[in-house]
């Protein structure tokens, strides 16, 4: 898997191997380097545990979704479950068992945990926009939140 500082070492070499300035490198990197990430923790009742969901953002088009047994930015994929797509994630929890609604299916990590299990389905495109206007009511949340709702969650959490 190509990480983050694998890319730019890479992205250097190609600029640089075309006769790109410093400059060009700059304002790449200004544009690129623009990494956001919000978490959000959610108690298993019946084991005790907690799952994060998390969200990173890497500049403008590379976006990391993941399902983690630990908290915190680090992502290990024999322990997590990593969307690396511009996904949105259904999910609702029954007993120890987290159901995801997505677009693609993340690898599952050998290492997630014992206790918690994660199923995941895929949904089509008119069953995405179903779910986005009515999540709530089929009993799912929605990860990651837009803006506006992570700014609204904010103020209530306060």
């Amino acid at each position: 898997m190509l990480t983050y500082f694998k890319f730019l070492k890479k992205i250097t070499q190609v600029i640089l191997s075309v006769g790109g300035s410093c400059n060009t490198l700059l304002i790449l990197f200004f544009f690129i380097s623009d990494v956001q990430f919000y978490q959000i923790p959610v108690r298993i009742k019946e084991t005790g545990e907690t799952i994060y969901l998390k969200e990173k953002s890497i500049g403008r088009d590379y976006t990391e979704i993941v399902i983690s047994p630990h908290k915190g930015r680090t992502v290990k994929s024999q322990r997590d479950y990593l969307y690396t797509w511009n996904e949105t994630l259904f999910y609702k929890i029954e007993g120890n068992i987290i159901y995801v609604l997505c677009s693609n299916k993340a690898k599952f990590p050998p290492n997630f945990g014992k206790h918690v299990r994660v199923i995941q389905n895929t949904y089509s495109n008119p069953e995405y926009y179903d779910m986005l206007n009515n999540y709530n009511q089929k009993g799912y949340q929605k990860f990651p939140l837009s803006r506006v709702e992570k700014a609204r969650e904010k103020r209530i959490s306060r």
